[in-house]
């Protein structure tokens, strides 16, 4: 029987992302001792591992790896909001929003938002 823990999920998932692996449990076993025997936290453990294997990379190619290795094909759609800089709603609205004082002049910049 397993019980999961939290630093059991985060080495998996470093593990996917970094490595497109999924672990068995003797390299997740390696991997809590490690980090139950005071060596330190799993992102330390994450931090060397990731220098030793990936440390020369560019940061565009390390984001490319891990976007392949945890499947995410297209980005999640992005809607349009308005940010109304004054009246009763000031903040983000979607665009024609009621409650901004200036709705279509210069004080409500578009901006890309979720």
């Amino acid at each position: 029987m397993i019980t999961p823990s939290f630093d059991q999920t985060l080495i998996a998932r470093a593990a996917t992302g970094l490595y497109n692996l999924q672990l068995g449990s003797s390299t997740t076993d390696w991997a809590l001792e490690w980090v139950n025997g005071g060596n330190g936290t799993v992102e330390d453990l994450v931090n060397q591992l990731f220098v030793r294997d990936f440390g020369t990379m560019s940061d565009a190619d390390v984001a490319a790896m891990v976007v392949e290795n945890v499947n995410i094909t297209e980005p999640a759609p992005r809607r349009r909001r308005r940010h109304c800089l004054r009246g009763p709603k000031a903040g983000f609205r979607r665009p024609g929003a009621e409650g901004c004082d200036d709705p279509g002049g210069a004080a409500g910049v578009f901006l890309a938002g979720r």
